[in-house]
């Protein structure tokens, strides 16, 4: 096992935790969602994180300086302030990039 094994398994344990949620959050009306985003928006923010925990369980993480803050950048500009899905985004992305 390499260095990273434990920050590895946290961050795929997050992923984890996100996706069964975002998928929770899909088989809900819109009008009844916690998270009050488009169905688009939870999709696509739903495959890049199942694509990042991939990226770790499969130990081909692209190098630091490629990995972008996108997933950060789309709850903070288009989700609502404060939405406990979006902070859990934001965190995942963080934990994500210090792999």
């Amino acid at each position: 096992m390499n260095s990273h094994s434990k920050p590895a398994d946290r961050v795929v344990d997050i992923a984890n935790r996100l996706i069964a949620d975002i998928q929770n959050e899909l088989q809900i009306e819109f009008s009844h969602r916690k998270t009050k985003v488009s169905e688009e928006q939870l999709c696509s923010m739903l495959l890049l994180i199942q694509q990042r925990r991939e990226s770790i369980l499969t130990q081909q993480l692209p190098v630091k300086e490629l990995r972008f803050s996108y997933l950060t950048r789309e709850v903070t500009d288009s989700w609502p302030l404060g939405d406990d899905l979006a902070n859990r985004v934001a965190e995942f992305e963080a934990y994500y990039n210090q792999l």
